[in-house]
């Protein structure tokens, strides 16, 4: 007979803006919660809690490590931090930025395994390169501000938003268009390149299909 394997999820708790990897401290930083999630086969969930008000800002000097399991990165668990609530225009509360300025090379957020959500941050100031690159299936980017501080109108361009990779495939960048929450999907992107990538190549044996781009604000003053 078949055995179905069942593996619990986790959910690491990002309490510190340190970008360090240091078990014995007691904290857990979002460097620490990727590692982990990735040696978990589980779909896991990374949430933020931090005392005090924010934002709170992750000022990372290497690159954070690919993201190579399923996982979702949940900025609105912060207890202050909201979704978009209006239809037209965006008061979301984000309470967590990432900051790039301090990379060489890499960028803040590399996307290889499927079914990996991003929501809730702010991701800045990452002059080399994109936020955020999509390598896997079934992604969803909704509810962030990228090139934008966390007060959703201060400008800190990344050199681009977001790229999809050629052979990626049913991303999601914005809102599903079911009608439950639609308006806290929305991202708000502004960069100094392409603000939104979807790669494509005649000579690759890849292809990209699947993807919806939808009720997001992109390059807005």
């Amino acid at each position: 007979n078949d055995v179905a394997l069942i593996f619990d999820s986790t959910n690491y708790i990002v309490d510190t803006t340190s970008d360090t990897i240091n078990p014995s401290d007691g904290l857990t930083s979002l460097r620490e919660a990727i590692l982990a999630a990735n040696a978990d086969v589980a779909a896991d969930t990374i949430s933020f809690s931090i005392p005090g008000a924010g934002p709170h800002r992750i000022s990372l000097t290497t690159a954070l490590p690919e993201i190579t399991e399923s996982v979702t990165i949940a900025g609105y668990t912060d207890p202050e931090a909201r979704r978009n609530q209006l239809a037209v225009g965006d008061n979301a509360i984000i309470e967590w930025e990432i900051d790039g300025s301090g990379l060489a090379v890499g960028r803040p957020l590399d996307i290889v395994a499927d079914d990996v959500t991003v929501r809730g941050l702010s991701i800045i100031n990452s002059p080399q390169e994109i936020a955020i690159r999509v390598a896997g299936q079934g992604t969803v980017i909704e509810g962030n501000f990228i090139g934008l501080a966390a007060d959703g109108t201060t400008p800190d361009f990344n050199l681009g938003g977001v790229l999809i990779e050629s052979g990626a495939s049913h991303t999601r960048i914005g809102t599903d268009g079911n009608g439950v929450g639609d308006v806290g999907e929305r991202n708000l992107i502004r960069s100094d390149s392409n603000s939104i990538f979807v790669a494509s190549s005649p000579t690759s044996t890849t292809t990209t299909f699947g993807t919806l781009i939808a009720g997001n604000y992109v390059g807005t003053d």
